[in-house]
C-alpha cells in the first residue's frame, strides 16, 4: 500500500510523493496519474520523501537517501541528481540520512537540508552543487530575502546567507525542544515546541524577543494528568502560518488559533 504523504499544486498539476518513495504527478480535474517515479527507500527511513516543488518544467523532491532528486514534469523522466547527505554511521540510526525538507528554489537555485547530512544550493539547470554546509535537519526551510532559516536536529535555530552559505547567527537556547519549522512574522522568526511555546526571535540577530503560550497552565504532573484522560495535547503539531499580520497556530489536540501581535 502507498500511503501519500506529501501533495504539491505547480505548473496546473499536482505532484505528490508517498511514504514508499514514490512520486507522482496527477491531473488536477480528474485525478488521472501523468506518471509515477520511484525513489530508493532504506529499510530505516524518518519519512521517506519530502513534499515535492515544482519549478521551471521540473519536480524536486529529496529522498531518505540523502538526495535532492528532478523530475521532468512533462513525463517523469529523472533528469539529475545531487547528494547532499552521506551515510557515516554503522547502526540503521546513525545511518538516517533523510532529505525530508521540502526544497526551496529562488533565483535558479534549489536549497535543500539532510538529516545528518548537509544544507546544501544546487543549481536548478545542472544539478551542480554551488555550496554545501554540515547541518542536520528534518524540518522545511525558509527563505526570505536572501536567508535561509532553519531549525536543526538539536533544537538551535540558523541563519545562513543563501548566496554563499555563511552563517550569520545561531540561537541555541531551545536544545532538544523539537522545534517546528522557522516563519518570518513581521521582523521575527517564529517557531513552536513540544511544550506549546511559541518563541519569538529577532531575524537579523537571532535574539530571543519574546515567547508565547496558549494556556497558563505549565506542562508538569498536572498537564499529564489532564491530557491522560482528555487526549488534550496543546503542543506545537506543525509550523507557524503567516497571512498578513495574523499569525494561524496549530497545536496537536487540533485547536487553530489566530494571533495578532504588535
Amino acid at each position: 500500500m502507498k500511503l501519500l504523504q506529501h501533495q504539491y499544486w505547480g505548473e496546473g498539476w499536482i505532484t505528490v510523493s508517498t511514504t514508499s518513495g514514490h512520486v507522482s504527478a496527477l491531473h488536477p480535474d480528474s485525478g488521472e496519474i501523468r506518471w509515477e517515479a520511484e525513489t530508493d527507500t532504506p529499510a530505516l527511513t524518518l519519512r521517506g520523501t519530502s513534499t515535492p516543488s515544482v519549478t521551471g518544467g521540473g519536480v524536486l523532491v529529496g529522498t531518505a537517501t540523502g538526495k535532492l532528486k528532478v523530475f521532468i514534469l512533462d513525463g517523469g523522466i529523472p533528469a539529475w541528481e545531487a547528494v547532499i547527505g552521506k551515510s557515516k554511521g554503522t547502526t540503521e540510526l546513525e545511518k538516517l540520512i533523510d532529505a525530508d525538507s521540502q526544497p526551496i528554489v529562488a533565483n535558479q537555485v534549489a536549497y535543500a537540508v539532510a538529516y545528518n547530512g548537509n544544507l546544501a544550493a544546487v543549481d536548478v539547470l545542472s544539478g551542480r552543487i554551488l555550496w554545501q554546509r554540515e547541518y542536520s535537519s528534518y524540518r522545511n526551510l525558509t527563505y526570505d530575502n536572501d536567508m535561509l532559516y532553519l531549525t536543526d536536529a538539536k533544537g538551535n535555530i540558523v541563519a545562513v546567507d543563501a548566496k554563499n552559505g555563511i552563517e550569520k547567527w545561531t540561537q541555541s537556547e531551545f536544545y532538544n525542544r523539537r522545534l517546528t519549522q522557522p516563519v518570518v512574522y513581521k521582523d521575527t522568526l517564529v517557531v513552536g515546541d513540544y511544550e506549546g511555546y511559541f518563541h519569538f526571535v529577532d531575524k537579523k540577530t537571532g535574539e530571543l524577543v519574546s515567547r508565547f503560550k496558549l494556556d497558563d497552565i505549565d506542562y508538569s504532573a498536572v498537564r499529564w494528568f489532564i491530557s491522560w484522560f482528555t487526549s488534550e495535547d496543546r503542543t506545537a503539531y506543525t509550523a507557524p502560518v503567516v497571512r498578513g499580520d495574523l499569525l494561524y497556530i496549530q497545536t496537536r489536540d487540533g485547536e487553530v488559533t489566530a494571533l495578532r501581535l504588535p
